[in-house]
């Protein structure tokens, strides 16, 4: 089940937030297609910001959403930082798996901020809040943190998976045994829910570059409300009404009622 509360939807009316969940994940360091792919894409970047600095990157959506909302935070977009790397210096991406490697490389291709989890290592039921700046986060690194005050995250009952400003948490991290990951998007203010779906869509087809076998489990687009599904990705009930992507000739048990 994923809660989203009525202080997230206060503090972010037309935000949105986007999530895939994929089993049968082969998570392999290497992959010649991916690389080719990654080897494209920092092409492409250079290309693109080509003759730009910092600053006219910064005004560009959506860089520019994510910078204010940061900026209030008292932080820089991470994301920026990562592009800056790439696209102004030369220097090349680089993680410690293909599945990191492909959530990267999505960040940088769209702009979003992505968090990756480990699908098995989250209990079902899952929340969208806005932080009171007591909660504590692990980060993959085991760098302990007390979060900000007004920041988006999103936590299961034992605690916080994520945030905006701190991104994913240890307990869930990606590693190379993992074989059901979930992509979670914070999309940034005015996003279509179309353009979040095409945006995970793209994760997937990504994957599948060195995962062939990867099976869909879920897609949603969730602005508001809550949907209840089980771990294994069975939809159970729509208990209120949300904006929860429908597949194409999508099976029964993810029809929506009500």
């Amino acid at each position: 089940m994923i809660s989203v509360s009525g202080d997230w939807m206060q503090a972010s009316p037309d935000a949105r937030f986007g999530i895939i969940a994929l089993e049968g994940l082969q998570n392999r360091k290497g992959s010649k297609q991916l690389d080719r792919k990654r080897r494209l894409l920092e092409e492409s970047l250079c290309r693109r910001y080509f003759g730009k600095n910092r600053k006219e990157i910064a005004e560009e959506p959506p860089f520019a959403e994510y910078q204010g909302y940061f900026r209030k935070l008292g932080q820089k977009y991470p994301v920026m930082l990562q592009l800056e790397t790439i696209a102004l210096k030369g220097m090349p991406l680089c993680s410690p798996s293909s599945f990191v490697s492909a959530m990267f490389m999505a960040e940088l291709e769209w702009g979003f901020l992505t968090a990756g989890h480990d699908f098995d290592r989250i209990s079902e039921s899952m929340s969208l809040d806005i932080t009171k700046g007591d909660e504590k986060h692990v980060a993959p690194e085991e760098k302990a943190h007390v979060l900000k005050k007004s920041d988006m995250f999103l936590s299961d009952q034992t605690g916080v998976l994520s945030s905006m400003l701190y991104g994913s948490d240890n307990r869930s991290m990606i590693t190379h045994e993992t074989s059901r990951a979930l992509f979670a998007v914070y999309g940034p203010s005015m996003t279509e829910a179309t353009t979040i779906r095409h945006y995970l869509e793209e994760r997937e087809e990504t994957v599948r570059l060195f995962s062939p076998g990867v099976r869909r489990e879920n897609l949603s687009i969730l602005p508001y409300g809550k949907t209840e599904f089980t771990k294994k990705g069975r939809l159970l009930s729509t208990l209120q009404k949300c904006s929860f992507t429908r597949e194409r000739s999508v099976p029964a048990r993810w029809q929506i009622s009500g």
